[in-house]
């Protein structure tokens, strides 16, 4: 099974270009930008305060339709995404949820 990479960066802060580099071995896909994420987050986050989840493990179950169905399939394609946002880092946790 591949094993996903993320490159996550400010906007101008050299993301392409390290996935361009990277993506120039044979045994990588590059993915793109990662646009989808703020919205999975947005989805997540109306989910966790509706559902009152406080933390701890997400349960597969319980994620918004958005959140379950997006993040699998990035996190599982095997290739590589760029997420450029000042809070990538802090929405990152859903691709592996």
């Amino acid at each position: 099974m591949a094993i996903p990479l993320f490159i996550v960066g400010m906007p101008r802060s050299g993301t392409t270009l390290i996935e361009a580099a990277i993506a120039a071995h044979d045994d990588v896909l590059p993915g793109g930008e990662l646009s989808a994420l703020p919205f999975v987050f947005e989805e997540f986050m109306t989910w966790a305060t509706e559902s009152g989840w406080s933390g701890g493990p997400i349960p597969k179950t319980g994620l918004p339709s958005g959140a379950s169905a997006t993040a699998p399939s990035i996190a599982n394609s095997g290739s590589m995404a760029r997420a450029m946002s000042p809070t990538s880092n802090l929405r990152i946790f859903l691709l592996w949820a």
